[in-house]
């Protein structure tokens, strides 16, 4: 589980600034006749950068943990739960259908969206 959300972890400090650039530009607002602010993602990273500092590529970086680790956790954490409920009936050594897996998983990985989702809203908001 822990390998799970360190990857999880490292994908967010790594992917943190594409998503402040994204933000960026679905959020600018361009008066008609002027020429837009921001233009493309690498332009938008480089401006904030430059203009603003680093630091501010990396603002939603705390509640983004926080969604990868209350998600991860909860995935990792739920699914052999939610799978022995799922298949109530399995003997000892016996894997259960793969239909059933995917059951487990898709149940798993609502409840885990369901508790990360507002961390997701606080990093874009940040």
């Amino acid at each position: 589980m822990l390998s799970g959300a360190l990857g999880a972890c490292v994908a967010e400090i790594c992917t943190i600034p594409i998503d402040a650039s994204k933000v960026r530009l679905q959020l600018q607002k361009t008066p008609a006749g002027q020429a837009p602010k921001y233009t493309g993602m690498l332009q938008t990273i480089f401006k904030i950068a430059s203009e603003e500092s680093v630091g501010n590529l990396f603002k939603g970086l705390t509640p983004g943990l926080h969604r990868q680790f209350v998600n991860c956790s909860i995935r990792f954490g739920c699914y052999e739960h939610v799978r022995n409920a799922v298949c109530p009936n399995l003997k000892p050594g016996e894997l259960p259908p793969l239909h059933k897996k995917i059951l487990a998983a898709f149940l798993t990985g609502c409840f885990s969206i369901l508790f990360a989702n507002p961390f997701d809203v606080a990093k874009v908001r940040m």
